[in-house]
């Protein structure tokens, strides 16, 4: 990730993996209810490895029992991607937290990386995201073969280009695109 170490890079795809099960049709997944910790989402195959992230902040959840998991998990990826040098993202509380595993999103709703870019619209599409803010996001937060198919599409290499060349805009981007992904199933866009 272009802006995350090692040590916090978990931190964010938990995040993101979790906001990005949202779907605007039905209004269900994204970053309310951190559904990630019941089983059910949890062993979606592209959320392993996430455990350091969860233990970790699992941590943090215990000294500080009032914010909800949600909140927690937003804040916490804020806060890695700005310790990294990234953009300041404002963090706007009150997300709530589910109780029971049948408020999981359906799994196999996350972007598969190493798929086409037909494939990255169609779920990029479904949170209600434009070409714009697809390259934004996979460029702030991806290394993976997508990359290929960012210069391949037309349409998402003129973005590819323009924040190449303009790192300020490629930033503010960036973080307008993540807030709206961390905030999909908490406020309506």
């Amino acid at each position: 990730m272009q802006y995350l170490n090692n040590n916090n890079k978990k931190i964010s795809i938990q995040r993101y993996n979790t906001s990005s099960t949202y779907s605007k049709e039905d209004r269900t997944g994204g970053s309310n209810g951190s559904t990630m910790r019941f089983e059910k989402e949890n062993k979606d195959p592209q959320n392993q490895g996430l455990e350091y992230a969860r233990n970790f902040l699992e941590t943090i959840k215990n000294r500080y029992p009032g914010i909800s998991y949600s909140d927690l998990w937003i804040l916490a990826s804020y806060v890695a991607i700005e310790e990294a040098r990234g953009p300041k993202i404002e963090f706007v509380p009150g997300r709530k937290d589910a109780y029971w595993q049948n408020k999981c999103p359906p799994n196999g709703r996350l972007p598969d990386l190493n798929k086409d870019s037909k494939h990255l619209r169609e779920v990029f599409y479904r949170m209600g995201f434009s070409d714009k803010e697809i390259v934004a996001l996979i460029a702030g937060g991806h290394q993976f073969p997508i990359d290929l198919e960012l210069k391949k599409d037309p349409e998402l290499r003129k973005y590819s280009i323009l924040y190449k060349e303009d790192q300020l805009q490629f930033q503010n981007d960036f973080a307008q695109a993540f807030k709206k992904l961390t905030e999909l199933g908490f406020k309506v866009f």
